[in-house]
């Protein structure tokens, strides 16, 4: 299997440069987390423009969704918190299913993780929940807008409207996987935020997410996942570390880091191979440590908080998976066992 190639081409360029603009229009606007339009830019970003197109629409509308449902519901159901982990269970569970069965499979993700860190912020500091929809919203929408304008003038591309490939629909025990993965991004969507309150954990916003992001139908890929997560995070966020280490405060000279580092991690995360999620996961670590709040980096502390929280997601997705692996396993796994 060919290496992915780290001399830049014209697609890696078009991403690190998508990324810091997204970075640059955030801090103009004074956004709140100008690290969420960077994610969404370079998350989105893409060889073929098809992908790019439906990944930037549906990362939108998602975000929409999951910000406006979830923060109704919590005003809502403010104080009541029996109601809140209740309807927390349901709506995740929902998207879970329907993210391993829709052709809107990234968008139900989104509004998954937003709807999950609305409900969870309720718990924390409710008067803060109308600022933390609109800023998410908004930065989201910047990376998104800026990344497809800066494809558009760089590749040049084929206009597609519309990448939706509908998946197949799913036997039984597709199904009995779908069901189970359902269950366990609601379960941790309910425990995460307990244990952050009663060990005083760190960065619960990455805890959270990362649980999400690793899931997958079966173990093996999630396992997978969370160790390219965990391993591109910790080589990317370690060289953010570096640079935020290096206390640059001039806005140019770090956009030169940035921009070095955005372009070598996305010609891995633009790869065909089986390694290509921990370049996309190498360029979030990066981010984390090159971007904490609106501007250039004063600490690493920060940095390290979310890769710890990171860290501690993938060990919480673990454990929780392995739990109900062994309390409802497959109809494969019965068989076995019975023989």
């Amino acid at each position: 299997m060919a290496a992915p190639a780290l001399i830049p081409d014209r697609r890696g360029l078009a991403a690190g440069f998508g990324v810091w603009l997204a970075v640059a229009v955030a801090f103009a606007l004074e956004l709140e987390e100008p690290l969420w339009a960077a994610m969404s830019a370079y998350r989105i970003s893409d060889p073929d423009d098809r992908v790019l197109f439906s990944r930037g629409v549906m990362r939108v509308v998602g975000t929409v969704i999951g910000c406006v449902f979830g923060y109704v519901l919590a005003v809502q159901l403010q104080d009541i918190l029996v109601a809140q982990v209740f309807v927390l269970f349901v709506v995740i569970s929902f998207c879970t299913y329907e993210r391993f069965v829709s052709a809107y499979s990234y968008a139900w993700v989104l509004a998954g993780v937003t709807f999950t860190l609305i409900m969870v912020t309720s718990f924390e500091s409710p008067d803060n929940l109308l600022a933390i929809a609109y800023f998410r919203g908004s930065e989201i929408l910047v990376g998104v807008i800026v990344m497809m304008i800066v494809d558009a003038l760089v590749m040049r591309p084929k206009r597609h409207f519309g990448h939706y490939p509908k998946p197949p629909k799913p036997d039984g025990e597709a199904l009995d996987s779908i069901t189970k993965a359902a269950l366990l991004s609601a379960t941790a969507a309910i425990v995460i935020p307990v244990l952050w309150f009663w060990l005083l954990l760190p960065s619960l916003v990455q805890v959270v997410v990362t649980t999400i992001a690793v899931l997958e139908k079966d173990f093996a890929s999630t396992r997978w996942k969370s160790l390219m997560r965990v391993s591109g995070c910790l080589i990317g966020g370690g060289a953010g570390v570096i640079v935020a280490g290096l206390g640059i405060q001039s806005f140019w000279l770090w956009s030169v880091f940035l921009l070095l580092g955005m372009v070598l991690f996305a010609q891995i995360h633009h790869g065909k191979t089986r390694f290509s999620y921990l370049g996309t996961q190498a360029g979030y670590g990066f981010l984390f440590g090159m971007i904490i709040g609106p501007g250039p980096p004063g600490s690493i502390m920060p940095a390290v908080d979310r890769l710890v929280g990171i860290s501690l997601g993938i060990v919480v997705m673990i454990v929780l998976y392995m739990m109900i692996e062994s309390l409802f396993p497959s109809a494969r796994e019965r068989a076995a066992r019975r023989r």
